[in-house]
């Protein structure tokens, strides 16, 4: 073997070694500053997340008047993948405007101080509610999925607008419920 082809061959493995950590570095310098992703659009989300096996309910399950969507991720690099979805924006009811959120995890990841209440068991599936003074909130487990579905106010809600949101928000469960028979 010749000098040359010595110092050729280190010079390709130190040169690969190199283009190989740039590759690494680029693929996985976080890219995303929380592990979330805004989707344009309800069709990219069902899409994606149909890949993880995670049902999307309909644009429509709740009136919105504003809608934005975005894909909780395992990571902030570029090869994260969703592992979650929500569905927020704005309803209106009574000429007042009301924050509104659909989300779907696999770990719960909320703190409670009281004991909740089931509301009813649909088609085998528990559905929980809460309320504040502010807010009326449904949750529910299916087939390893968290889904909950909230309303927030500004201020105090009414009596008449927590129950219009209860049949709302009631209906949105058994819609999540209906996508897993």
């Amino acid at each position: 073997m010749k000098r040359g082809t010595g110092k050729k061959i280190i010079l390709l493995m130190v040169l690969l070694a190199m283009v190989g950590g740039i590759v690494y570095t680029v693929l996985t310098w976080p890219i995303y500053p929380q592990p979330r992703k805004n989707v344009d659009s309800y069709a990219q989300l069902r899409q994606d997340m149909e890949k993880t096996g995670v049902l999307v309910p309909p644009e429509n399950v709740l009136p919105w008047v504003e809608t934005f969507y975005s894909q909780e991720l395992d990571g902030r690099d570029r090869l994260s993948k969703p592992k979650a979805f929500l569905m927020s924006g704005t309803v209106e009811y009574g000429g007042a405007s009301y924050r509104a959120e659909i989300f779907e995890s696999q770990k719960w990841s909320f703190e409670w101080r009281a004991e909740i209440s089931l509301r009813e068991n649909y088609r085998m599936t528990p559905i929980y509610r809460d309320a504040w003074d502010d807010s009326v909130l449904y949750f529910l487990s299916i087939d390893g999925h968290i889904y909950t579905v909230t309303v927030y106010a500004d201020g105090k809600m009414s009596q008449d607008a927590v129950d219009y949101f209860d049949g709302l928000l009631l209906e949105a469960c058994h819609t999540v419920v209906d996508l897993y028979q």
